[in-house]
């Protein structure tokens, strides 16, 4: 019984931190499917330069 105070400030901190890191790195799944994007178009340049 002498723990749970402490397993319950753990858990606290770990959502604190993983509520944190998501506000962080919110842009980075836009920023990433925008340059995937990019890629393909720039796949689809190259397959059609091919069949020329």
């Amino acid at each position: 019984m002498d723990q749970i105070p402490s397993l319950l400030d753990a858990t606290a901190h770990n959502s604190s931190h993983l509520d944190c890191t998501k506000g962080a790195h919110a842009g980075d799944q836009v920023r990433i499917a925008g340059a995937l994007s990019s890629i393909g178009t720039l796949d689809r340049g190259f397959d059609e330069r091919k069949a020329d």
